[in-house]
């Protein structure tokens, strides 16, 4: 479902803007101030809320795969760079930003924190009120809520490296074959 947001006190409605290339499953909930870029895949049931906070903002070749939560504070912003994963279950709550070439893993939790370019947040992980320099990695159900935890954080290895890029590829090629599907 794709649904401009109601009017509020501080924001007037807005339609979600969705690359023609793109393909978001008709399952998926996206509202509002919205805007999703060029060769995006959303997956089933995932939630894109631009109702309270945006403008949210997904960045061409990402994806956003099955049951991914987004939702910001008022007046608050969600920026996904190109050609990140946001992994099955994972909730990314504004303000935050996650960099290009990023990987979000299965169930992490990305909460007022700023993610650099190619880092790689591990399953379950929580990310919070913090900023991940480039090409850092978070390991399984690591916590990062202050500077002391993200200085210990080493860099992404390689297998995770070749992992990342090959679930965008996977989920660039879905998002091209759906829309086929669909017409």
């Amino acid at each position: 479902m794709i649904q401009k947001n109601p009017k509020t006190s501080w924001m007037d409605p807005k339609t979600p803007q969705i690359d023609s290339s793109s393909y978001v499953h008709p399952s998926a909930v996206v509202i509002g101030d919205v805007e999703i870029r060029s060769n995006v895949f959303v997956g089933p049931n995932v939630s894109i809320r631009g109702d309270e906070g945006g403008p949210i903002v997904i960045g061409s070749g990402s994806n956003v795969q099955d049951n991914v939560v987004m939702h910001a504070f008022k007046g608050k912003a969600i920026k996904i760079g190109q050609e990140v994963c946001v992994a099955h279950a994972a909730v990314v709550h504004g303000p935050c930003t996650i960099g290009d070439q990023s990987f979000i893993g299965f169930g992490v939790t990305i909460f007022k924190a700023n993610i650099g370019c190619d880092c790689f947040v591990s399953t379950r992980a929580l990310v919070t009120g913090v900023d991940l320099p480039d090409g850092k990695f978070v390991s399984n159900a690591q916590v990062v809520d202050s500077r002391t935890n993200v200085a210990t954080l080493g860099a992404v290895p390689e297998s995770q490296r070749e992992l990342a890029a090959e679930v965008v590829e996977v989920n660039k090629e879905f998002a091209q074959a759906y829309q086929l599907l669909a017409r």
